[in-house]
């Protein structure tokens, strides 16, 4: 199979130079010195630790006007016969312009990683936003995003298919003998759309990822359908005093139209989350639930322009579990 990686590169660099041209003529042509400033409530400080730009293209740009996140996922303290992969992504979001006190537009560029011992996939992508603030000072941003580089590898050797089992277990000596295409697929554009509203001190949103369905098959003449993953989210804060904040929060996601082998099914999950920070936004902690497991989170916000974010789960389910060690994830955040 041909690689499409230097076409999609020369797509990239052409966005990229797209999205930077329009920005600097942007922040060239600003008059307004407060341009340059943070406008975003500061009730709102924890919220992308909870979603990202790369989830909701409608957040580039809404909150701060630099954002640069990090979030890793490493099974560090757990044994499978498998292992899970290993997770990062990252990105940077711009607000290049907030014109006329009301509108303001977003951009930004990300890349997500999943390394496992079977398979990889690598994603860069660019995202627009658009925001409008009304007299309420609430804001409604839509946003759109696309995977310019999409590349999935399957390392064969950990492979497993029907005929090498021999009554026993899995033969790796046996050779499989299903047609096998490249151990290398690059699926072209998938599109994300979302939408996103805060009021002071309530938000929510909704976004639709992978809209074009693509395929995902490794094997000659396969077809496996990439599901489109809605996520819906909504949280309220509530102010106990002005330094002490609690906030409910709710993550829905649902797998949609699953297409294998002529079979169409769905997957959903929801991730209650409560959450507290205190001493004006400085320390967060909390805990949610997701896919039979608690996790409990502790967050500081050093030098009033670095989040830092510590999350810990376990099982508590028996029923599904697979390690009595914790997971561990770590995320980082600056805005300015």
């Amino acid at each position: 199979m041909k690689s499409g990686l230097p076409h999609i590169i020369k797509i990239l660099l052409a966005v990229c130079t797209v999205n930077f041209l329009c920005g600097g003529s942007f922040a060239q042509s600003s008059e307004n010195p407060s341009d340059n400033k943070s406008t975003g409530n500061p009730v709102h400080l924890w919220n992308s630790l909870i979603i990202t730009s790369i989830n909701n293209p409608a957040l580039a740009g809404l909150e701060r006007k630099h954002v640069v996140f990090f979030d890793y996922d490493n099974p560090w303290f757990r044994s499978y016969e498998d292992m899970p992969p290993q997770n990062l992504n990252a990105g940077y979001d711009l607000r290049i312009k907030t014109f006329k006190g009301k509108y303001k537009l977003g951009i930004g560029a990300y890349y997500s990683g999943s390394f496992g011992d079977l398979m990889s996939a690598q994603k860069m992508g660019i995202v627009n936003s658009f925001a409008i603030q009304f007299r309420n000072k609430s804001e409604l941003s839509i946003g759109l995003s696309f995977l310019a580089i999409n590349l999935s590898k399957i390392d064969y050797s950990n492979a497993r298919f029907g005929n090498q089992f021999d009554g026993t277990g899995f033969n790796p000596s046996l050779s499989g003998t299903e047609s096998l295409a490249d151990d290398r697929l690059m699926k072209y554009g998938p599109l994300n759309f979302g939408v996103w509203y805060n009021a002071k001190n309530f938000f929510v949103g909704l976004s639709a990822l992978n809209l074009t369905m693509s395929n995902s098959s490794f094997f000659e003449g396969g077809e496996v359908r990439s599901p489109v993953i809605f996520l819906a989210n909504t949280g309220y804060h509530f102010n106990i005093n002005h330094k002490f904040l609690v906030t409910p929060s709710m993550q829905y996601k649902l797998d949609a139209l699953f297409v294998k082998a002529g079979e169409n099914g769905s997957f959903h999950s929801a991730e209650p989350r409560i959450t507290f920070s205190f001493s004006k936004n400085r320390f967060l902690f909390g805990a949610y639930y997701l896919n039979d497991e608690i996790f409990f989170l502790a967050g500081a916000n050093l030098f009033q322009h670095w989040l830092i974010n510590l999350d810990a789960g376990w099982f508590v389910n028996d029923a599904v579990k697979v390690s009595s060690g914790p997971e561990i994830k770590v995320k980082t955040r600056v805005h300015f």
